[in-house]
């Protein structure tokens, strides 16, 4: 089967080549384009990363095309005439970087809250005062969640090991999981009335 991946990064390239030995394989760090689309002009398989617009300009001239996967969680970058095009499957990675993704958030937030990047700053450039360093505690802190999908329930476990109260701001509330996993879930304006810190997910 050959397969074509465009928006290929460093690493990817050995990594695919070992899991999908037996095909035929081509790798582009180019996005997919009317430019650059007769790349792949005999696959079965095209893969993208979320900054290709795949059209259906684009996959009528592909006519070996079979299936288009995206290599990311969110799929909107296949539009949908190409998704409702019934000679495709078209595929995405429902799950990934989860806990990756939120240790990152809290990363940022540590780094925040002990004022980690301005005291490295200073030092860099020879000062060592610590006047207007002092960070504060996460604990007891409110940490307020916009959307609680797989990364946001990671991040909310992290915040309860830090000692944060959670509340979330969801779509689609659900008090079943709010009870499981003792949260709170508030309106968008009530979420930001009461957090010390909001992360988005």
């Amino acid at each position: 089967m050959k397969i074509v991946f465009f928006e290929i990064e460093d690493g990817e390239q050995a990594y695919l080549e070992e899991k999908l030995k037996g095909h035929e394989l081509q790798f582009f760090p180019d996005l997919l384009t009317k430019d650059t689309v007769d790349k792949a002009k005999d696959a079965e398989i095209i893969s993208t990363f979320r900054n290709s617009p795949v059209t259906k300009d684009l996959t009528d001239r592909l006519l070996n095309l079979r299936m288009i996967t995206t290599r990311s969680t969110g799929y909107d970058n296949i539009l949908p005439e190409v998704r409702a095009d019934k000679r495709l499957v078209v595929c995405n990675v429902p799950h990934y970087g989860t806990h990756t993704v939120a240790e990152h958030a809290f990363a940022l937030l540590l780094g925040l809250s002990r004022k980690i990047y301005l005291s490295v700053e200073r030092t860099r450039h020879g000062e060592f005062n610590h006047n207007h360093l002092t960070g504060f505690d996460l604990y007891d802190k409110t940490i307020g969640i916009i959307g609680l999908g797989d990364i946001g329930e990671s991040v909310m476990r992290i915040a309860k090991g830090f000692g944060m109260h959670v509340v979330v701001f969801s779509h689609h509330p659900d008090e079943k999981i709010a009870k499981k996993l003792g949260i709170t879930f508030l309106n968008f304006n009530e979420l930001l009335a009461v957090s010390d810190v909001v992360t988005l997910h």
